[in-house]
């Protein structure tokens, strides 16, 4: 299927020879739009290029895009997790305890910080 792009371009290239078959009247129709069937198809050779050069660019801006991206990711789930460790009752919370428990004397954050 070809797209609209395609044929806008190629109505652009062949123009002039659609201008003179159609209004004014001194070249064969037929003529004018065997042209306009080859201008297509340079026109699609033309943005399947252009298309081609896009599309390069655009896959190492993707690649650099994820590796910036995953390193935002670490670096977020580092920081939640040094959240998690100094705050007690999260800690708890993962070690299957409610946060009004009193905590065991060995666990004690006090007695962490001293050491």
């Amino acid at each position: 299927m070809t797209k609209w792009s395609t044929l806008l371009l190629a109505a652009l290239l062949d123009s002039p020879a659609l201008y003179h078959a159609f209004v004014l009247h001194d070249l064969d129709y037929t003529t004018a739009l065997v042209r306009y069937l080859i201008a297509v198809v340079v026109a699609a050779l033309m943005l399947a290029m252009l298309n081609g050069l896009a599309n390069g660019y655009q896959r190492g801006n993707d690649a650099l895009a994820r590796t910036e991206a995953r390193e935002v990711a670490q670096q977020a789930a580092m920081d939640a997790l040094e959240v998690a460790r100094n705050n007690p009752a999260l800690m708890a919370q993962v070690q299957g305890r409610r946060s009004t428990d009193v905590v065991p004397p060995e666990e004690t954050p006090a007695e962490e910080k001293a050491e």
